[in-house]
């Protein structure tokens, strides 16, 4: 991004306009920086994103286990002790 954006910064210096040079590059420049700036705050909300989806992805995997898990009949449980019930 900063490579591009200082390839644009160039060109629009080479370029002829009715401003001068000096004070467009000056802009480029101010914006630049911004730009800058916000990079990290972008990169902590993009952490912070892909944090909920997987959190998101994990509430859903257990919600879908617990479900499975109440539909599996109980092997070693309460049909072991209908078993010996009836041998009795």
């Amino acid at each position: 991004m900063h490579i591009i954006l200082l390839d644009m910064i160039m060109e629009l210096i080479n370029l002829q306009s009715s401003q001068p040079s000096a004070e467009l590059f000056e802009q480029e420049e101010a914006d630049l920086m911004k730009d800058l700036a916000i990079l990290p705050r972008q990169s902590a909300v993009r952490k912070i994103n892909e944090l909920v989806k997987r959190i998101r992805k994990v509430k859903t995997l257990a919600y879908i286990i617990g479900y499975l898990k109440s539909q599996m009949p109980t092997v070693m449980g309460k049909e072991k002790v209908r078993m010996c019930e009836r041998s009795d």
